[in-house]
């Protein structure tokens, strides 16, 4: 019972995650040229807020890096995915 509710768990993060990324790629994209080099600027300010989460922040028990660890490793094997979509940052 306790495996099934990490795996929904896990699941249900990765499905935010991807959506999450999904909806950062279409912000991102949107009304920028097709021959635009990509821009992170945004991105990179937001991430220095202490308010925001980074890798830092990322809980430390065995469950959490054990979910964290299987949606990367979910993502990163799943090449129908874009190049946005597999640099999503998961915490």
């Amino acid at each position: 019972m306790k495996t099934m509710r990490a795996a929904v768990s896990a699941s249900a993060v990765l499905l935010t995650l991807m959506l999450s990324a999904a909806l950062v790629w279409a912000q991102e994209t949107s009304g920028q040229p097709a021959a635009s080099q990509p821009d992170n600027t945004a991105v990179n300010q937001r991430d220095r807020k202490s308010t925001v989460p980074t890798a830092d922040t990322q809980k430390q028990g065995s469950a959490d890096r054990r979910i964290t660890q299987q949606i990367r490793q979910s993502i990163r094997k799943d090449q129908s995915l874009s190049t946005y979509a597999h640099n999503v940052k998961i915490i």
